[in-house]
């Protein structure tokens, strides 16, 4: 596994912690801001424990998305006039902002070439 990358084997979902199965299982590179901000929550538990989740709860266990979504999320969206702000938005709307990234840093690359 590459440095500072994550390996995904497990799902969260409601009903608990699910095995995404081998052929899902991949590796995730994790970007230098994100590294900082988990290095940082790290530091900041009490446990000890190097197989805990990164983000828990109070009481150790993992912070479920939905929680999150409907306590912190949400009240952003409405604040914004975005009431239909989700993850789901979230994630639709980085990776666009990617591929449209890519495309520009491979044009200028063609560009520079000549």
């Amino acid at each position: 596994m590459p440095p500072r990358s994550m390996l995904v084997t497990d799902q969260w979902s409601p009903a608990g912690l699910l095995d995404v199965g081998v052929r899902r299982a991949r590796s995730v590179s994790i970007p230098d801001s994100v590294f900082r901000v988990l290095l940082a929550l790290r530091k900041g538990q009490r446990r000890a424990d190097p197989d805990c989740f990164v983000l828990a709860s109070q009481s150790g266990s993992p912070v479920c998305p939905a929680s999150i979504r409907m306590s912190k999320l949400k009240p952003i969206g409405r604040r914004l006039g975005m009431p239909w702000l989700s993850w789901q938005v979230l994630k639709r709307t980085h990776d666009a902002l990617l591929c449209e990234l890519r495309t520009r840093l491979n044009d200028e690359l063609v560009v520079s070439s000549r």
